[in-house]
Formats: structure tokens, sequence, C-alpha cells
């Protein structure tokens, strides 16, 4: 099994990052592709962070794909969000990432839609130099990646995005949640997020509870919170994970939407409630 190391750089607030990038290729048998995936680990072996935060099929001999290969099901997820959005037959010009992980979503999002500028926020510059050196992310005039603190960096972006896709994991689990930190569930950064839609634009956040006693209240506050920002609301929960995506839109409400959410999810095992 490959396993390559980066090193990590950058702090949160005043906190330098502890946790180096970890990336590893898993073979599941003989003759089928391999798996990339990338997680966190405390360079001082005091703590392991199991959790894959992206993981990609690789490419077998002589294949060829049209679109990159996105593996993990809540990652699908959250892009097949972009169906509900008020305007989705439109194609999006302009999405932004808060948190790249292995720039999986940043490099699916340029292929699919040529015309999409994609904004990534990112304080780890391990994780950067694992999405450009293990899992390809190409440099490109459609895509910044901003080295800085994530909800700031938002409110720094001129309002009207089409799509915004939320992917932070915290340091081990804070506040009964293992992703995001409880900062990016508060009523003021929920308020930012869909401030930052244009009238027909969609967010989406993965949300993933911890273990602890807490967890199920976490996750009851998180909802009640995005609830309150978006009306208009889906709430995923993936097969097999522990991963709930929210996915909340602008603009009116309507059934075909719905429907088209519930088609665009059909390729992950998941279940899809909608807000009445």
């Amino acid at each position: 099994m490959r396993v390559e190391r980066f090193r990590a750089r950058g702090t949160v607030g005043k906190r330098p990052i502890s946790e180096d990038v970890v990336v590893e290729d898993r073979v599941p048998r003989s003759g089928t592709a391999a798996l990339r995936v990338l997680r966190f680990e405390d360079r001082t072996g005091a703590r392991r962070q199991p959790t894959v935060q992206a993981a990609t099929w690789l490419p077998m001999a002589r294949e060829a794909r049209p679109l990159p290969s996105v593996a993990l099901p809540y990652q699908r997820a959250m892009l097949a969000a972009l169906a509900f959005r008020a305007a989705p037959a439109r194609t999006p010009a302009h999405a932004a990432l808060l948190g790249l992980g292995g720039g999986v979503m940043a490099s699916w999002l340029l292929a699919a839609f040529p015309q999409c500028k994609v904004d990534a926020f990112e304080v780890n510059e391990g994780v950067l130099a694992a999405a450009r050196h293990a899992f390809g992310l190409e440099t490109s005039p459609r895509l910044r990646v901003h080295l800085q603190d994530a909800l700031a960096g938002l409110q720094s972006l001129p309002s009207g995005l089409d799509a915004l896709f939320v992917d932070v994991g915290a340091a081990g689990e804070e506040g009964g949640l293992r992703a995001p930190p409880p900062r990016f569930l508060t009523p003021e950064a929920v308020e930012a997020m869909r401030a930052a839609l244009q009238a027909t634009g969609v967010a989406a956040v993965n949300l993933l509870p911890g273990r602890g006693m807490h967890a199920s209240e976490a996750v009851g506050g998180a909802l009640a919170v995005f609830a309150r920002a978006f009306p208009r609301h889906a709430v995923v929960r993936v097969k097999g994970e522990a991963n709930i995506v929210l996915v909340g839109g602008r603009g009116t409400a309507r059934r075909s939407q719905a429907r088209l959410l519930q088609h665009a999810c059909e390729g992950v095992e998941c279940r899809v409630d909608f807000a009445q």
C-alpha cells in the first residue's frame, strides 16, 4: 500500500495545525482500480483521525474518464445538490468550497462545467500540496485557492454564488460533531452562507455526528439553525455512513426541484427528506 505524507502548515485562529495529511492507495483485490484516500494524522502520534476526507478511484490502464472520480458517496450527494437550485437547467457560473480536501469536488466542478469559476478556501497548506501532487488538482484560471479561514473568506466574496459546498472537518470531536466545527453552524454563519448565494443558489453542508452522548442533540440543533436560514431545504442521509448532507436553496420551492434532487441522488444509496 502506497503511503505519502504532507506536512501540515497553517493555523486555525492562533492555534497551529498539528495534523499532517496522509495519502494512501488501497487496492481491494486484483484487477480492480485502486482507491486513493486522504486522511489526517496528528504528527505526535497521540491521536489519529481515521475518517477519510477525500477519495478518488485511480484510472486503470488505458481507461478514459469524462469526469474526475468522486468516490465518497456523501460528496456525490453534495454535488447532486446542484439539482436543487431554483434554476437547475442553468449552468452554474460560480461556486465556492469551504474546505478543499483532496480537491476532488473542485476538479469535478471544473470539468463538468467549463465556464464555471471555483473559489476554494483551505487553512492547511499540506492539504493543497496533497491535492496538487496526489489528486491531480490542476492549475486553472477558473480556480482560486485561498489559504485562509473559510468563514472569513466567504464574507470576502461578492454575493451571487450559484453553489456553496461546506466540507470542513473538526479537530477531533467538538460539540458532538466531527464536521463541521461548531462555529460553522451558528445562526450568523449559516445566514452568511445564505447571503453569499444568488437568488437561485444552493448550499450543501456535510454534517458528521460524533460518537458521544451529545451527537443527537448536536445534529438536531444544526438542523434547526439550517432550517431557519433555508426554509426550502432537504436532508440527505447516506446509507452505510454517518454523514448527513444538508441542502438549502434560495428561491421559491417547487415540487420539480425535489424530484430533480431525488433523481440526482440515484447513484448514491441514501434517503432524502424534504421540508414540508
